[in-house]
């Protein structure tokens, strides 16, 4: 399908993705179940992974089997097999067992034995809003990670296909997470430990903010006023309540006067649900 639609002159957009059921209310759009890969295709992809090293296919066997043929899944077990000339797929599979549910452990098993440094660039860029530009990121982990370190821990995270590059047009790429691997690791750590990176995420932000905060108003370039509600989600994960209402508050009026009234009651929504008004009432005074 993909081969063929590149071949054509349709002006078309295929948006292939793991994640669920895409629905549009309108008619130029079609979603369209894709199955998972085959075993042969499974044993094509670890062959291109791996180049110069042959996998035993009773192992890739298995791991379609364990993964139900999903690709995410298996294009990282095949990645951290190619890049960790250690690592076996038989051995993985033995750490991947270990999952729970029905779902694979496999980011708990390539998580385990990640640097401390790639760690850090995963846990903050979880913690951002929307996919950066590489200098972006690094500003925001600089005060944990110096130049050199970031830079191997950004080529060694794309690698293991961990971090999704977005190449964009006559402007820098943008890097994003997953969103399994999001999710992962904002489930691995409790707010408490999460707190920290998202503050540093917050700093970045107050930054940013700092500098165009004279020009907010209806007429601000979406772009640019997304970072108000992008900040006071910040804020709602790290608890920090009164801030977000801060945040929102200085924002509706070039929202909602904007035509953006959906991204503000969306942030609002999840402001409202996020608060526990019986402690909340019980401290006005």
């Amino acid at each position: 399908l993909i081969r063929a639609f590149c071949r054509s002159s349709t002006q078309s957009r295929l948006i292939v993705t793991c994640r669920p059921t895409v629905k549009y209310e309108t008619a130029t759009a079609i979603t369209l179940a894709m199955p998972g890969l085959s075993l042969s295709e499974t044993i094509e992809l670890f062959s291109k992974r791996s180049v110069g090293r042959r996998e035993d296919e009773r192992d890739i066997a298995v791991a379609h089997e364990l993964t139900k043929g999903h690709a995410f899944w298996l294009d990282l077990m095949a990645a951290q097999v190619a890049r960790n000339r250690s690592k076996t797929l038989k051995s993985l599979l033995e750490d991947v067992r270990r999952g729970r549910g029905d779902a694979p452990d496999i980011l708990s098993s390539i998580w385990a034995v990640l640097p401390e440094r790639e760690k850090m660039v995963l846990r903050a860029m979880a913690e951002t809003v929307r996919p950066e530009i590489e200098s972006t990121i690094e500003q925001i982990v600089s005060s944990e990670l110096n130049y050199q370190k970031f830079k191997k821990a950004m080529k060694s995270l794309i690698s293991l296909n961990l971090i999704v590059v977005k190449p964009e047009k006559n402007s820098p790429d943008l890097y994003d997470l997953h969103p399994l691997v999001r999710q992962f690791v904002k489930r691995t750590f409790e707010r408490p430990e999460r707190v920290g990176f998202i503050e540093i995420v917050l700093k970045h932000y107050d930054g940013l903010i700092r500098g165009v905060a004279a020009l907010l108003g209806v007429h601000m370039p979406y772009s640019m006023l997304e970072r108000w509600s992008q900040k006071a989600e910040l804020e709602i994960e790290a608890g920090l309540f009164p801030k977000a209402f801060t945040t929102l508050d200085q924002a509706h009026g070039a929202l909602v006067g904007g035509g953006h009234n959906e991204e503000f009651i969306r942030v609002a929504r999840k402001l409202f649900e996020a608060v526990n008004w019986s402690e909340a009432a019980s401290k006005i005074k």
